[in-house]
């Protein structure tokens, strides 16, 4: 007999796992307790492995923060004056002096006082010091006044005052972010307090990451949509040339100065992250309508880079709709939109018809809001149905991504042609951003493709009106871009094909889709001046 078989089992040897998660030979009963313990056991594991993967994320875009508050700390330093030293008084600087050290030394940031906090419990940092009072005075009653008063509830603004100044983490965000409109809107140069207060929030945001299970994270998500949406280092740069359109004044919405704020992508999977974190847009308590802020960040990041939005919408069209119908009736007799209906080859999905149709009524009510006095309460009901049928366009799938039920008797072209020239349209006059983003480049690149594509055949005397429509829009867009040549070429010979020689003519055919004259009448002007020329060269 082999000794080993007798010999008693080492402690220090593992005995081998089983390779059955059910004992063989139990009891039926004893066998089903098994199994639910094992199904138990793997949905744990499933939800610790998600949640480091998550955690994973978080800290990556932890390590990013803090590489980007170092470089920030140091385009923040005092100039080196040795440079504006005489070749004599740098030799007599050889003996460290107190003046010296102190140019030498980097700046600090204030130390803040400790206070305790009714609203967020613990000790919290204090927002600002007595030698603060005065700009945290200036910058809250731009905040609550201006900025809040065109979105935000009136019996929640209280709970969102005291978080300003209880609340370090909102207070520097909301300082950096309502700070950077005020000097954008007044025109002036960006201040270097603002830039503190970024770089202040930065550092918050990293310190908060680092112990995300701890501590709120409403907060957080604030300051990163506020990151996400306001870049400083793309505001200074070169700018393209503006659209030759005339953008709606929106009197209760930021969206046409947001447009000119830039954004940095980077912070958007930190965002998926942490709203995933946090169950969804919904369920906010420490900051409420927390998720209004998301949203519009969400809607502005998608028209900037023509890209589906990253959440799914928290607004219901036609809830605000209904609310405006009084105005849309005296508008009842305005031709805008009609042609989608009858005028499209193939027709269009019912989903896009929808969609197209809504965002002619938010253009006839911007374009007759501005030129009449209108209620606050009104202004932002349209600014907010502005927001939601933003997101229900750039949410409307490509061709490739349609339904083989939606697309049953349409057309690749003419849905194309009608969702991209919309996009089109109302980032360049609904939705106004900065033609400097990537949306303007893509988007043209994507019609010209269609258009290079397509059948011609296809367009006979009921249906040119709307490549006519596609062709001006494009070419207005395309201005100042490469891409203008090949619009004015193609819009010259379909205006041949459909035996129109006139601007007036043109419009007449074309302002049953998107167009409204006090918009794009100036840059009509000049598009026409160069069909006209090219039409006299040829």
């Amino acid at each position: 007999m082999d000794p080993s078989q007798d010999a008693e089992p080492r402690g220090d040897v593992p005995k081998p796992a089983p390779l059955l998660f059910v004992d063989v030979g139990t009891s039926g009963k004893q066998r089903s307790k098994q199994s639910r313990a094992h199904v138990a056991r793997v949905n744990r594991q499933r939800q610790r492995d998600e949640r480091l993967k998550s955690e994973g994320a978080i800290r990556g875009y932890s390590s990013k923060l803090s590489s980007e508050t170092s470089f920030n700390k140091s385009k923040t330093r005092l100039p080196n004056p040795d440079s504006r030293l005489s070749i004599r008084q740098k030799s007599d600087k050889a003996r460290p002096t107190t003046a010296s050290r102190r140019w030498n030394s980097a700046p600090t940031i204030p130390q803040l006082s400790r206070t305790p906090s009714p609203v967020f419990g613990a000790l919290k940092v204090g927002s600002f010091d007595l030698e603060q009072s005065h700009h945290a005075a200036d910058i809250a009653d731009y905040c609550f006044n201006k900025v809040m008063n065109s979105w935000l509830d009136p019996g929640l603004k209280p709970t969102w005052f005291a978080a300003f100044f209880e609340h370090p983490l909102v207070f520097h965000c909301l300082s950096y972010s309502c700070g950077i409109l005020q000097d954008v809107s007044s025109g002036r140069p960006v201040q270097q307090a603002r830039l503190v207060h970024r770089l202040k929030t930065i550092q918050l945001v990293n310190q908060q990451l680092g112990n995300i299970d701890n501590v709120d994270p409403e907060p957080i998500l604030l300051a990163i949509t506020t990151l996400w949406r306001i870049n400083t280092d793309q505001m200074g740069g070169v700018r393209a040339a503006p659209l030759i359109f005339t953008p709606h004044r929106r009197s209760a919405s930021w969206v046409a100065l947001f447009g000119k704020l830039g954004g940095d992508d980077t912070h958007s999977r930190a965002m998926v992250e942490l709203v995933n974190r946090v169950g969804g847009m919904s369920n906010f308590t420490t900051l409420p309508s927390l998720q209004e802020t998301l949203a519009l960040g969400d809607v502005l990041h998608s028209s900037a880079n023509a890209s589906k939005p990253l959440f799914p919408s928290i607004w219901d069209a036609q809830v605000f709709v209904k609310v405006l119908k009084p105005s849309l009736q005296t508008l009842a007799g305005d031709v805008e939109g009609r042609g989608f209906v009858n005028q499209v080859p193939g027709g269009l999905p019912a989903d896009a018809l929808a969609t197209f149709e809504r965002l002619s009524l938010v253009d006839k009510l911007l374009d007759d809001f501005s030129a009449k006095s209108v209620s606050l309460s009104n202004d932002i009901i349209l600014a907010t149905l502005g927001d939601a049928v933003q997101h229900e366009l750039l949410s409307l799938p490509s061709w490739p991504s349609l339904n083989e039920d939606d697309r049953h008797g349409c057309y690749l072209a003419t849905y194309e042609v009608c969702r991209i020239t919309a996009i089109l349209y109302s980032n360049s006059v609904i939705f106004p951003m900065a033609p400097d983003a990537s949306w303007l480049e893509k988007l043209l690149k994507q019609l010209r493709l269609v258009l290079e594509t397509s059948n011609m055949s296809m367009w006979d005397d009921d249906t040119l009106p709307m490549l006519v429509w596609s062709l001006f829009i494009a070419g207005m867009a395309a201005f100042w871009t490469r891409h203008r040549s090949f619009f004015v070429t193609h819009l010259r010979s379909t205006l041949v094909l459909a035996g129109v020689s006139s601007l007036e003519a043109v419009k007449a055919m074309i302002r049953v889709f998107l167009w409204r004259d006090d918009a794009c009448g100036h840059g009509a002007d000049m598009l026409w001046d160069l069909v006209r020329w090219k039409e006299i060269t040829s």
